[in-house]
């Protein structure tokens, strides 16, 4: 199996510049997002998890009712790779506005 190439600072700013959404923490994308109840971010939660196990790209991530709290990284290259990219693409095209969006 060929090993996906760690991201540069450079790539990780330019992406982060175009998805003001996610920040760049301790090497790793974060993005917290609010939802309307328990069930809404349970039911979204679900859907990365199905997508998350088809590319076997795992996110860390925490739940405390409507909140959820993700962080992504290629643990494997110790940083970001595409996978964490092509992830948090899928995240945004199902993920509610945000307020101030």
């Amino acid at each position: 199996m060929t090993r996906t190439p760690r991201l540069t600072d450079d790539t990780i700013a330019q992406w982060c510049q175009q998805n003001s959404q996610w920040l760049y923490r301790n090497q790793k994308l974060y993005q917290k997002i609010q939802f309307s109840d328990f069930s809404e971010a349970f039911a979204f939660m679900t859907r990365v998890a199905m997508v998350a196990e088809k590319m076997n790209h795992h996110p860390d991530w925490y739940n405390s009712y409507r909140t959820v709290e993700i962080y992504l990284c290629s643990h494997d290259v110790g940083g970001l790779s595409d996978r964490d990219l092509s992830l948090a693409a899928f995240i945004d095209g199902i993920a509610p506005p945000q307020l101030g969006d």
